[in-house]
């Protein structure tokens, strides 16, 4: 059995369906009679080929003959897209969408106030790690270990290589991290699709 494309459809829909003079109801031409005939909901599947709406689905079929415009679907955002209406959102049109996902999970956990659940967060032991490790090694081994960096301080370079946890964070460990730093004398800056940290002196 064929099923019929958009652009097929809307031709049938622009010239074989009609208001009839004096029925006044909706009539569509019958393909195998060869005249018009008035139709509804539940005379449709009778006198409609299954080929026109198969693939839609009777009640949507309907819809379409009654407007005399079919209704195509709009597809799902990508990730990309997301995250750039996310961030004109937010920020405006024109606005730096961070390059890798990465870098995009930490804007939106920094910049949105999403629901915990929503987030990913880190089993209950591991939390608590993180926890314990970020004001042993914050401010006490951040300095010398950002002087040996060849690579931007970014938040996750920080939690893996510093504080030895994994990535992403909870929103209630970004929170606590970006708190951290910036009492240590830190700063979160962006250059070109990258936020990183910066010690204020250095700016």
């Amino acid at each position: 059995m064929p099923v019929y494309s958009n652009p097929v459809r809307q031709e049938w829909i622009e010239r074989s369906r009609r208001i009839g003079h004096k029925s006044g109801k909706l009539e569509i031409w019958h393909i195998i009679f060869g005249c018009w005939v008035p139709v509804n909901l539940e005379t449709l599947a009778a006198n409609y080929s299954v080929a026109y709406w198969h693939s839609i689905g009777l009640e949507r079929a309907w819809i379409e003959l009654q407007s005399g415009d079919i209704e195509i679907e709009k597809e799902e955002m990508s990730f990309d897209e997301s995250v750039r209406l996310v961030s004109e959102k937010l920020f405006g049109k024109g606005s730096d969408v961070a390059a890798n996902y990465e870098e995009r999970i930490y804007v939106l956990n920094e910049d949105v106030n999403l629901p915990e659940e929503l987030k990913n967060d880190n089993l209950p032991n591991k939390k608590l790690d993180f926890m314990t490790r970020l004001p042993e090694r914050i401010p006490s081994c951040l300095e010398h270990w950002a002087a040996a960096q060849t690579a931007p301080v970014t938040s996750r370079l920080v939690t893996e290589d510093l504080l030895g946890c994994a990535w992403p964070l909870s929103t209630s460990q970004m929170r606590a991290l970006a708190n951290t730093m910036r009492q240590a004398g830190w700063e979160l800056t962006r250059k070109a699709s990258i936020r990183f940290w910066l010690k204020v002196d250095q700016k």
